[in-house]
């Protein structure tokens, strides 16, 4: 599972971690925090900040999903792969949400 923070206006790409799940397929990722000098009269406006998760197993078609951070309540995300003969990755997966 590969776990990617960035932000918007302008895609600015942040980090990301890889993590293993467990015995049980189960996945956990620590919070993280910074600080930033916010600016609002920019002529772009205020970052947003956000994750996209994704996660893959032979013989399953990755999925992944972006979650805004001001939306995120901290509850668990479940993610439920399909058995797919697909053969894309969560490189190419992350391309479509930081690629314009």
């Amino acid at each position: 599972m590969v776990v990617v923070t960035a932000s918007e206006p302008h895609r600015v790409y942040h980090g990301e971690t890889s993590i293993e799940t467990d015995a049980n397929g189960n996945a956990s990722v620590g919070a993280a925090r910074r600080w930033e000098w916010i600016t609002p009269f920019l002529i772009h406006g205020v970052s947003a900040h956000f994750i996209i998760w994704c996660a893959e197993a032979l013989g399953y078609a990755p999925l992944s999903r972006k979650l805004w951070i001001s939306e995120f309540d901290g509850s668990v995300v479940e993610i439920g792969l399909i058995r797919s003969s697909n053969s894309s990755t969560c490189r190419e997966e992350l391309s479509k949400y930081l690629l314009r």
